[in-house]
């Protein structure tokens, strides 16, 4: 998937990901998989749905995004 998308053959690659990601086992590469779909659809210049991945791929590794302002700020004193 990633040289597809390298060559800018981005239909084949979302299928490549796609199979990827129906094949992937835990969790782990799941996320990483879902990260190269998001990265896609960003390219492709999809944005809300890239975002909706990117979030999708942080949730499966357990780490959740804040929406609401003072959370994020708490959140970026504590790391």
């Amino acid at each position: 998937g990633d040289t597809l998308m390298l060559l800018g053959r981005y239909d084949e690659a979302g299928e490549a990901f796609e199979e990827a990601d129906r094949c992937a086992e835990s969790a782990l590469p799941r996320a990483h998989i879902r990260s190269k779909i998001a990265e896609l659809r960003f390219k492709r210049g999809d944005m809300e749905r890239a975002l909706v991945d990117f979030e999708a791929a942080l949730n499966m590794l357990g780490r959740r995004v804040p929406h609401w302002r003072p959370v994020v700020y708490l959140w970026l004193l504590w790391e």
